[in-house]
């Protein structure tokens, strides 16, 4: 867990000299040479609060003499994780290494994987089981034990399961005796899951506050960024850190929250205002990305939006953002193809991958794909086509999971069988009863002896990848595993071959590029990061949701379906009227989406969409009648 809890080596204050805080504006030199104490900084889109928090931190280690390793700063994604570890090295060099910077999820691992016996389970090493691995293990849990759900499907009520793990909140019977038979089938497989990693630190701390002493012993200073997307159990975390030393800064934009449906909202910004009334307020309304133009439309379409501060640069004026109206998606499709196209040959943009196209569902990429290969234009679908929820990944994921860790139960399980060697009876026993991989002779016993003479291969092949594991490399040992397995050899000769294999042909790459440990990527696959991307593709033209473009920034961005019934999204509508929150968060979608754009900004839609196969009339978006005519200008 943390590291060293002594305030460090003293460092003379010149050193600071090396942040060159002249480059900062005066508000962000305030929140960089700030006291100790809780601070609340509201930094708006492009207001560069990477930089900032990293220059906090810096200042803390070499103008205050903080140690490094009793420094927090917690993140929402690996790739956020990535970019301030990068600053925080540029400016601090070695020392930046003690850092702990890390996501809500993976502290939450490393606290249950420290304090496990505490927590109840074996002193083995923890299984991380996968979202798409706990769905599946829920609908076997209903069907073994006939849970009447009510006409209710497993992802209508994974939402009320995982309240219910959280605070014990529960709406009915059935969530509660699937979340308690589903604690269960983790606990026998000495495996956590998503919720798990913020449950079980909180069930610890409640249980054995000696524990959370520990750490707020560790943690001198606590930073959180994009606090705005904090959901309650994170918050009840973050304030338990920080209750003890109340140093505690936290960054974020509530116009840019975009998750209440995770369980985030506006309000943690109140509820930190509330539980720390002494913070110091830090507005960050200076924009770095975007041409003045396109803020003006930002802050038109953000204006009735609560605690908003109007957006301002000092970048040139640029040029006004464009309104396209197409006949229907096909033609919205041409018109971002044949504008990127024009870029490009007009040398406005350098590559694809400088121009993004954003939509509100996933559903919209379809006509844009075909519209950008028909010039062929390169591009990559973020999210559309997940690569590590196919199935032949999953099963070379899991050989690597057992490669990594040999007692992994819920890895075994999946590929006892695959590919097959004559244990389908045995993978069906697995499933239902966890064994670890030393005892799956004695699984096979009932079923023949060559049943146990297949299990033994597959027992010695898995300890022979467990001992390859501790000098190969991550994609050396991907080549071990299909060489050893002869998994590819046998997808060759499967339907949808080709398909099957260039998917392994991406994972390798992705292996390849592979900066972390194999333990820890391993554990952010499991818990959804969008690794595939993380591992380059960045001249492709980027089609995204607006949910997965948070925090990115583009110098041409198509913003596709301006229109109700898109932006905002048709369930905001379904009261009448609609429901305000529920028109809110979609306002803040198109807020986001507006201020991901640097130099050139295109709204879109259509006056007719195909829905369900058949034509239906569209109209504009009501965001954007609150845009005034002189800020945008309709494309020819």
């Amino acid at each position: 867990m943390p590291g060293s809890t002594s305030a460090g080596a003293s460092w003379s204050l010149p050193a600071v000299d090396l942040l060159d805080l002249s480059r900062f504006t005066p508000e962000q030199r305030e929140v960089i040479l700030a006291p100790d104490g809780p601070h609340l900084v509201l930094a708006g889109p492009g207001s560069g609060k990477t930089t900032v928090i990293a220059a906090r931190i810096a200042y803390m280690v070499l103008g205050r003499g903080l140690a490094p390793a009793s420094i927090l700063a917690l993140v929402f994604t690996r790739t956020a994780a990535s970019q301030l570890r990068g600053r925080l090295a540029s400016l601090l060099q070695q020392q930046a290494r003690e850092l702990d910077v890390a996501t809500f999820h993976s502290l939450g691992l490393r606290i249950v994987r420290h304090w496990s016996r505490a927590l109840g389970y074996d002193e083995r090493q923890l299984a991380v089981c996968s979202e798409a691995e706990a769905r599946e293990a829920l609908d076997g849990l209903i069907q073994r034990l006939g849970i009447d759900l009510r006409d209710r499907t497993v992802a209508d009520i994974l939402p009320a399961i995982e309240h219910y793990r959280l605070d014990g909140e529960i709406d009915s019977d059935a969530v509660g005796q699937l979340g308690r038979e589903f604690e269960q089938w983790l606990a026998r497989r000495n495996a956590v899951d998503f919720t798990a990693m913020l449950a079980q630190p909180l069930r610890l701390f409640r249980q054995h506050p000696e524990a959370l002493r520990v750490l707020q012993n560790a943690y001198r200073c606590i930073l959180a960024d994009e606090f705005q997307d904090v959901s309650g159990p994170q918050y009840t975390l973050l304030q338990g850190f920080a209750t003890e030393h109340r140093n505690v800064t936290v960054v974020g934009d509530p116009c840019q929250n975009l998750y209440s449906w995770r369980g985030a909202g506006p309000r943690v910004v109140q509820r930190f205002r509330d539980d720390f009334a002494d913070a110091a307020v830090h507005p960050l309304n200076k924009n770095f990305r975007s041409v003045q133009r396109i803020l003006d439309l930002a802050n038109a379409v953000g204006e009735s939006l609560p605690d908003r501060v109007p957006l301002w640069s000092d970048n040139p004026s640029g040029l006004a953002p464009v309104l396209f109206i197409a006949e229907d998606e096909t033609d919205e499709a041409e018109f971002a193809a044949a504008e990127i196209a024009r870029l490009l040959d007009a040398g406005l943009i350098e590559h694809p991958g400088q121009a993004a196209v954003l939509y509100r569902t996933n559903s919209q990429a379809q006509a844009l794909i075909l519209a950008l290969r028909s010039r062929q234009l390169p591009y990559l679908v973020r999210g559309g086509d997940d690569l590590f929820a196919r199935r032949e990944v999953r099963m070379v994921l899991a050989y690597l999971r057992l490669a990594d860790n040999p007692l992994d139960a819920v890895a075994l399980a999946h590929i006892a069988n695959v590919p097959p060697r004559q244990l389908e009876k045995v993978a069906a026993v697995l499933r239902i009863e966890p064994r670890p991989a030393s005892e799956l002779t004695q699984v096979a016993e009932p079923y023949g002896d060559a049943a146990v003479e297949s299990a033994r291969q597959l027992v010695e092949l898995l300890a022979e990848l467990a001992s390859e594991r501790t000098w190969l490399g991550p994609a050396a040992l991907f080549n071990r595993v299909l060489g050893l397995t002869g998994y590819a050899d046998w997808l060759a000769t499967r339907p949808n071959a080709e398909a099957a294999l260039d998917s392994l042909r991406r994972l390798r790459q992705v292996l390849d590029a592979l900066e972390s440990d194999l333990s820890t990527w391993l554990a952010e696959v499991q818990l959804g990061e969008d690794l595939e991307w993380q591992a380059g593709q960045t001249e492709r033209v980027t089609l995204t949701t607006i949910h997965r473009a948070k925090g990115d920034e583009w110098p041409a961005v198509f913003v596709a379906g301006f229109e109700d019934g898109l932006l905002p999204h048709v369930r905001a509508l379904l009261d009448d009227p609609p429901a305000p929150e529920a028109l809110r968060e979609e306002l803040r979608l198109a807020y986001v989406a507006v201020t991901r754009a640097r130099e050139r900004l295109y709204l879109s839609y259509c006056r007719q969409r195909l829905r369900d196969g058949q034509p239906h009339s569209r109209r504009p978006s009501r965001f954007l009648t609150q845009v005034p005519a002189d800020l945008i200008r309709r494309a020819a």
